[in-house]
């Protein structure tokens, strides 16, 4: 059976190779086939989300009852969500044909001088994609579910690695748009024929459609998320949007750099994060409310001090990254970049409460992602025709100030820790000052070294290694004030012990 170190070794080396290669695409994708092709694409990609709002969040709900009912062999009901499943994403797939259709009559609003026949075409190959990702939904789910992150992983990165080294060539050999979108259905179309093996070889014991019976519980939570994708809809996939309509599509490509960086961040943090929802889940299942927050506190400060780290030496790093990667003419203001990680640490630190909230079952706080969206939509739009482009981030931060950082984490603490309002009060407070010590020691230490310019590859990584020492080392002696950090560093330091042990007994 694979081991949680082995499904986080696996996720990592898949999670690196997928983002060299994404990040060879936007480089060679600008190269090639110009700046207003690559905001385009970047365009259509946070589109395609609007078109994934029709999937309601059914794959959230239902991986929640499949918890459940695996772990007791529960069969009839196991049937019950997989036929469930079955007709939700047949619908699905029509609706979402019929929506493409329905944003694409925006289009002379959205692109405006890029708008052609060939924006159309592309447009619907990209729709064609989405619904042909549905084809195996049902088996990721449950593959996930029943703990099966390996296999789920090895299919999913291997056949996006090998699309897009099809992408690559595609670009660069005969600058086709066509192709290059036509090969997102390829992958779905390995990805289906590998989970499909799959399923009839190890669970095609569940499928038995002749007792067909919609789970009602199901239902009821797919309602209260579809609220909950609403919301994330709203505050991760409108800035492009509104750049494309207020700005320009020159614009959107040069931030779809910066939020490709931002990207790869938030995939480091989900390389163990992909591996321990459902793992989190199945714990909670077993386990008292107590247990519960403090397995939450342990990962909690775990990832605070990752995400610090992370954040802290991306902002040293990143505008001699993009020089080197694209140029000059790619870079952004330092205070649009300061905006722009600022938002991406708060929403790589709403990680782990999300994670205990879905696993909890807690989705009925369907209030909570409408005031998140219209916070965001709102003060997005009103800015950006104040301010500009700084107008859009400001919108996002604002509304992940009052939902993330006070309302939502408030709601879990009642709900799935049976904590009060000042157990969470007293732990944010900890937390900022944590992150207030850490950024002023940093800052402090970075001062004192000079910089020099930097014009190739070898000096920019042998800065980055300085540069993440100083900052690994400063973020250790600040966290020292953490009980629970404290407890972590001496585990780790048994682990290297126990593992000195182990050579010399060899």
């Amino acid at each position: 059976m694979t081991t949680t170190k082995q499904e986080i070794k696996l996720n990592f080396i898949i999670t690196i190779l997928t983002s060299i290669f994404t990040f060879l695409i936007n480089k060679y994708f600008s190269e090639y086939m110009g700046i207003n092709e690559l905001g385009l694409m970047k365009l259509f990609v946070q589109l395609i989300s609007y078109l994934n709002l029709v999937e309601l969040g059914i794959g959230t709900a239902a991986m929640y009852e499949l918890y459940k009912y695996l772990s007791k062999n529960d069969y009839e009901n196991i049937n019950s969500i997989l036929y469930t499943l079955n007709v939700f994403y047949w619908k699905i797939s029509k609706y979402i044909m019929l929506f493409g259709g329905v944003i694409a009559l925006f289009f002379p609003f959205l692109v405006k001088d890029s708008l052609n026949l060939q924006t159309y075409v592309i447009w619907f190959i990209y729709v064609l994609g989405v619904i042909s990702s549905y084809s195996y939904a049902k088996n990721y789910t449950l593959f996930l579910a029943d703990q099966k992150f390996s296999y789920v992983r090895k299919v999913q990165g291997i056949s996006k690695i090998f699309v897009q080294i099809l992408q690559l060539i595609v670009i660069i050999k005969w600058n086709s748009f066509y192709i290059f979108a036509t090969l997102i259905i390829l992958e779905n179309i390995f990805i289906y024929n590998f989970f499909r093996k799959k399923y009839i070889k190890e669970y095609f014991k569940f499928e038995d459609y002749t007792n067909k019976i919609i789970n009602r519980d199901l239902i009821k939570n797919i309602k209260y998320l579809f609220w909950h994708k609403i919301g994330s809809l709203i505050v991760f996939n409108t800035d492009y949007i509104v750049i494309s309509i207020f700005i320009s599509l020159r614009i959107v490509g040069i931030y779809s750099n910066y939020l490709l960086i931002c990207q790869a961040l938030a995939m480091i943090i989900g390389i163990s994060t992909s591996v321990l929802t459902p793992k989190i889940g199945k714990f909670i299942t077993e386990n008292n409310k107590n247990k519960i927050y403090f397995y939450w506190k342990k990962l909690d400060t775990l990832y605070l001090f990752i995400n610090l780290f992370l954040i802290l030496t991306t902002y040293q790093l990143i505008d001699s990254f993009i020089i080197l990667w694209l140029g000059n003419d790619y870079l952004l203001p330092n205070t649009t970049l300061r905006l722009i990680l600022l938002n991406l640490f708060i929403q790589m630190n709403r990680t782990m409460i999300d994670i205990f909230k879905s696993g909890s079952g807690f989705f009925d706080d369907t209030y909570s992602p409408v005031l998140e969206s219209i916070i965001n939509l709102f003060f997005s739009i009103v800015l950006v025709k104040k301010i500009g482009f700084n107008g859009i981030l400001i919108g996002t931060l604002l509304s992940n100030i009052v939902v993330i950082y006070c309302l939502k984490p408030i709601l879990v603490f009642k709900r799935c820790f049976d904590k009060k309002i000042s157990d969470y009060i007293k732990n944010i407070c900890f937390q900022n000052f944590l992150i207030l010590i850490s950024i002023i020691s940093v800052s402090k230490i970075l001062t004192i070294i000079k910089i020099e310019e930097i014009n190739s590859w070898v000096e920019w990584i042998i800065f980055a290694i300085k540069v993440s020492i100083i900052v690994l080392l400063s973020l250790i002696i600040s966290f020292s004030f953490n009980k629970e950090f404290r407890i972590l560093l001496l585990n780790i330091l048994k682990l290297f012990k126990n593992m000195k042990r182990m050579k010399k007994n060899e």
